[in-house]
């Protein structure tokens, strides 16, 4: 009977923990991945889901790290900060730059 008892009790709050803990392990793999380019392929954006993207243009290739905020992907890279908005296969960014999604 004690046996039983502490069991139950055990139970409760591993269960309580485990499921906000799998929640939040849902949020963070939510990350993006896969190769966005612009239509001349000047500009391309390598994202991994790991947080990190790379980024090419005309040649040069640079690492930075980004993180999604609702539909806007926010990447933070040498040359400062840039805000995307993702809408389906695409990034809309500043300027009017237009990344569709390559595979």
């Amino acid at each position: 009977m004690l046996h039983a008892r502490l069991t139950r009790t055990l139970r409760r709050p591993a269960l309580t923990l485990l499921v906000p803990m799998l929640f939040l392990l849902t949020a963070c793999g939510s990350g993006l991945s896969g190769k966005y380019a612009d239509e001349m392929g000047i500009m391309e954006y390598e994202f991994d889901s790991d947080g990190t993207v790379y980024m090419n243009a005309m040649g040069t290739r640079v690492a930075g790290e980004y993180e999604i905020d609702d539909n806007n992907v926010i990447v933070h890279g040498p040359h400062g900060n840039l805000v995307f908005e993702r809408k389906d296969d695409q990034l809309i960014g500043p300027m009017g730059l237009i990344l569709s999604r390559r595979d």
